[in-house]
């Protein structure tokens, strides 16, 4: 249905009392705060234009929730992969600062998964107008962080 782009955030407070972040490499000497998806997630892949690196992270925190990350996040507990959306949501990480700013994770995919291929009309009626509605959406959740 879409795909967002995913960034790296920290609080304020976080990145007050830590080295700063010049290179992917130097995620290592940080507290990465690390999703779990089916496993703890321990590389992250980043991007900056057609450069790819993987970068081993580690940290004291995990979640398998996308608004958990983004709170302990929030919270001073590190650095964690974000979309923009949520980073700026005021209910997740409202006040949260891009870290590494011209590199991004890989981004994050939607998909509308149902049962049957036999859908009915008003199931493909639904997912045509998410699909429609969905990058609007993004773009518009993204330019309020930006403004």
């Amino acid at each position: 249905m879409g795909t967002f782009p995913r960034r790296l955030f920290a609080s304020q407070e976080y990145l007050a009392k830590h080295k700063r972040i010049q290179d992917p490499g130097e995620l290592a000497e940080h507290s990465c705060i690390r999703g779990v998806h089916g496993e703890l997630v321990s590389e992250w892949e980043l991007r900056r234009e057609r450069e790819r690196r993987i970068v081993k992270v580690g940290g004291i925190a995990s979640a398998n929730s996308v608004g958990m990350l983004a709170k302990l996040s929030k919270e001073g507990m590190g650095i964690a992969i974000l979309p923009d959306f949520l980073a700026s949501h005021p209910g997740f990480g409202d006040g949260l600062v891009r870290v590494l700013s011209d590199w991004e994770a890989v981004p994050a995919h939607i998909f509308a998964v149902t049962p049957s291929e036999m859908q009915s009309a008003r199931i493909r009626k639904l997912v045509s107008f998410l699909k429609e509605h969905f990058e609007a959406m993004l773009n518009e959740l993204s330019s309020r962080r930006k403004s």
